[in-house]
């Protein structure tokens, strides 16, 4: 009744396309269909049943956490090859070239200026969950620091790299080129 032939292999499920992106009219299909969902009153309840409770997310927190601690769930979802020197090295190299296009760093630039203007991100937290929000990091990270392994890990991966970014191309800061200016003018009279 499925149509499958019988004794044959289950249909493998595609692999996900590189730098594949939707037409524009299958974004408005899709979008629209979305927007029609949203509508149903059914559909937006069991979307909204759908959001997890705080016990619930403390358990799963808690078992995540157990998880990673565990050796071996660290190291097959740590060492998958993304993190390799070759690879930090293609991938930058990718961004390097990206940033070279006019086009995407204004878009990209213009994005995040409207994007901190918004002040959409802001607005989500308010100053006390902010500075409590903060205070949590702040103590996380004290307490990570703690660990040998983990400083170990961050000083060796902070080895190889500039402690501030080189200046690439422009004008050279003002005081430096009045300064040149000066010395030139100085030693020509």
């Amino acid at each position: 009744a499925s149509g499958a032939t019988p004794g044959a292999a289950p249909p493998r499920p595609r692999a996900r396309r590189a730098n594949f992106t939707f037409s524009a009219e299958a974004r408005a299909r899709i979008s629209a269909s979305l927007r029609r969902r949203w509508q149903d009153p059914e559909y937006r309840a069991r979307r909204a049943k759908a959001t997890v409770s705080n016990e619930t997310r403390k358990r799963l927190s808690e078992a995540m956490k157990a998880k990673w601690s565990a050796g071996d769930y660290r190291a097959r979802h740590t060492n998958n090859g993304s993190h390799s020197a070759e690879r930090r090295l293609k991938i930058a190299e990718a961004i390097r070239r990206k940033w070279q296009d006019p086009d995407y760093r204004n878009k990209t630039v213009l994005g995040i200026r409207l994007a901190h203007k918004s002040g959409r991100y802001a607005e989500r937290m308010s100053p006390e969950a902010t500075a409590e929000w903060k205070s949590k990091i702040s103590s996380s990270m004290r307490e990570r620091w703690q660990d040998k392994m983990y400083r170990d890990q961050q000083l060796r991966s902070a080895q190889g790299r500039p402690s501030r970014p080189p200046v690439r191309g422009g004008a050279p800061p003002r005081r430096l080129a009045t300064a040149a200016a000066e010395r030139g003018a100085g030693g020509a009279a």
